[in-house]
């Protein structure tokens, strides 16, 4: 086939994504892929005119018509995912067609749920079920410590940094005095913006959508263990998908947010179900990238691949399947390896490729801005299967990894689920 008859497809980002996204394209010689990573420097963003530019020397090079362009931005990119959706916005404003997919959020949205800030300001708006949240300033600092100590903001609090992932930039406030102390702390670090946000207990879940065109398509339940007054960070904690069932009316309130912000590609909402009779939840926060809960939701899918769908949708045939009630539970498994005690990439490495095992992956503490340098994190993501089976892979991965502590996190967590959410199992999961 000529290049005249081809179509170029652009993604920016995860190189990761990216290439889960090319292995569908390999074998179809329609398509030209091109990729560009929007990072200037590790963990700092390119400019929007710098990202642009590429996007149209690549456009230019190639000679070809723009078929589509795929946002993989990353949280751990500092501005990535904002700077991205702008730029593709004015590529589109500029050398797009009617039948060039925009695969990303538009750049208004992607500013909005870049900033935590913004994303409460905008939940309040369209959702009662949201945490009392408010903008900490110098000017209004002392106001809200008054407001504290007169009971009219609920302590315990959480004062975070607007614009950081990961744990960083969080710490858990109980009076009026540590609030001024720990403020002074982050600005002192250069932190610019601060929201101090109510503590609320419960379990964490996190609806997760993938956009594409005028359909929607939701992944089955994420629910991760409570966060307690430690803070310990969600990426520190077991997650589960696919064991407790969705609830509807989260489901719902998630996809009316999806609709009225235009969102495009995937979409995340995450929130804190502090009534698990009635189901009541309070939502966190919102993200428009693909995010660390992506290999847990899309593996407790059988009937359904992200990347096959992006494929399938950049081809015009039909991308999603007509029911998506088959889900098997996944388990998403972190653990902290002291590294004056193991060689890490060993451990990674003895655990082989048994078929169950959906991913494997080592993140060094230079790279996640909440560790320590004494600790790197080990991070599995595996198909349970049956109970009995669910038992061997529990000691497979304790033996290989020479962690004890695997099967009672697992089975504690389990149990847990069970008591809280008596009537929501999801009994009939597939198992393979």
């Amino acid at each position: 086939m000529s290049n005249s008859k081809k179509q170029l497809i652009i993604t920016i980002g995860s190189k990761t994504y990216t290439d889960r996204l090319s292995a569908y394209f390999q074998k179809d010689n329609r398509f030209i892929l091109r990729y560009i990573s929007e990072e200037a420097e590790p963990g700092r963003s390119k400019s929007v005119n710098k990202i642009y530019h590429e996007i149209i020397s690549i456009i230019d090079n190639e000679k070809v018509n723009l078929s589509a362009i795929v946002s993989f931005g990353r949280s751990s990119v500092l501005s990535g995912v904002e700077n991205i959706a702008i730029a593709i916005e004015k590529v589109k404003n500029e050398y797009g067609t009617l039948q060039t997919k925009i695969i990303a959020p538009p750049a208004q949205s992607a500013r909005i749920f870049s900033n935590k800030l913004k994303t409460t300001l905008t939940l309040n708006k369209f959702s009662k079920n949201t945490l009392i949240t408010t903008k900490l300033t110098d000017k209004n600092i002392f106001k809200i410590m008054v407001m504290i100590d007169m009971d009219k903001f609920p302590m315990p609090a959480v004062l975070k940094a607007t614009n950081l992932t990961g744990g960083a930039g969080i710490v858990l406030i109980t009076c009026s005095k540590e609030l001024i102390l720990e403020y002074s702390k982050l600005k002192e670090k250069g932190i610019k913006e601060l929201i101090l946000t109510e503590y609320c207990v419960g379990p964490e879940t996190s609806v997760e959508i993938l956009c594409l065109g005028d359909k929607q398509f939701i992944y089955p339940m994420a629910l991760k263990e409570s966060t307690n007054e430690s803070l310990v960070h969600a990426d520190n904690k077991i997650k589960i998908s696919g064991y407790v069932n969705n609830i509807p009316h989260l489901d719902q309130e998630v996809l009316a947010l999806c609709r009225k912000y235009k969102i495009q590609g995937y979409f995340s909402v995450e929130g804190i179900i502090y009534d698990s009779i009635a189901n009541k939840w309070k939502i966190m926060e919102g993200m428009t990238r693909f995010t660390g809960n992506h290999p847990l939701v899309n593996g407790s899918n059988t009937s359904f691949d992200s990347m096959e769908a992006i494929y399938k949708f950049i081809c015009n045939e039909p991308y999603f399947p007509a029911s998506s009630d088959k889900f098997r539970v996944v388990i998403q498994l972190p653990i902290f390896k002291q590294k004056k005690m193991y060689n890490i990439k060993n451990l990674i490495d003895n655990l082989g490729n048994p078929k169950w095992i959906l991913l494997k992956r080592l993140d060094y503490s230079g790279g996640l801005p909440y560790l320590t340098e004494e600790r790197d994190r080990i991070q599995i993501t595996f198909i349970a299967g049956t109970e009995s089976e669910l038992d061997e892979r529990i000691d497979y991965l304790r033996t290989k990894l020479k962690d004890e502590t695997i099967r009672t996190r697992i089975k504690t967590f389990i149990s847990y689920l069970n008591n809280r959410f008596p009537q929501m199992i999801n009994k009939k999961y597939y198992a393979k």
